[in-house]
C-alpha cells in the first residue's frame, strides 16, 4: 500500500477520534461574560436614519417596546414590508444592539419577503433591566 493510500485509511480514524474528544468538553460561561451593556455611545439619530434606509425600500421601521410579566421594558424594532408573507423575531448575539447593528440587519432583511421584529435581550440595547439565562428563559 503506498503511504499517501495508508495515510486515506488512518483519516476516517483520526477524524473519529477528534470529533468523539470534542463531544467531552465542558465550558463554563457566566451570565455576565453572555450579557454585559456596552458603554459606546448610539448617535442621537439613530431611529430616524434606520427608518429612512427602511423607507427608500418601500418598508416601514418602528420601535416598539413591551412590559415583561414582571414590568421590565423591553424593546426592540419592527420592519414591516409591503408582500411579506411571514414574520421573523430575530434575537442578536455576541452583544449586538438594534442601535448600532441596523445598517446590516435592514439591508439583509429588505432582501427577504418577510416582516421582522430585532430585539434587543433584557438588559441589552433598547430592552431595560439585567440580563440573564435565567431571565432569558423565563
Amino acid at each position: 500500500m503506498s503511504r499517501t493510500r495508508h495515510r486515506l485509511a488512518q483519516l476516517p480514524i483520526l477524524l473519529g477520534l477528534a470529533l468523539s474528544l470534542g463531544g467531552c468538553v465542558n465550558l463554563q460561561v457566566k451570565d455576565s461574560e453572555i450579557f454585559q451593556r456596552s458603554s459606546q455611545p448610539v448617535a442621537d439619530d439613530w431611529l430616524s436614519q434606520a427608518q429612512a434606509r427602511a423607507q427608500e425600500a418601500g418598508a416601514s421601521l418602528q420601535q416598539v417596546r413591551f412590559q415583561s410579566k414582571d414590568g421590565t421594558a423591553l424593546g426592540g424594532l419592527f420592519l414591516r414590508q409591503p408582500g411579506a408573507q411571514m414574520t421573523a423575531v430575530y434575537f442578536q448575539g455576541a452583544g449586538n444592539i438594534v442601535q448600532r447593528s441596523y445598517p446590516p440587519l435592514l439591508r439583509h432583511a429588505l432582501k427577504l419577503p418577510l416582516n421582522v421584529l430585532f430585539w434587543d435581550y433584557r438588559g441589552m440595547g433598547l430592552s431595560e433591566g439585567s440580563g440573564s439565562t435565567t431571565a432569558t428563559r423565563d
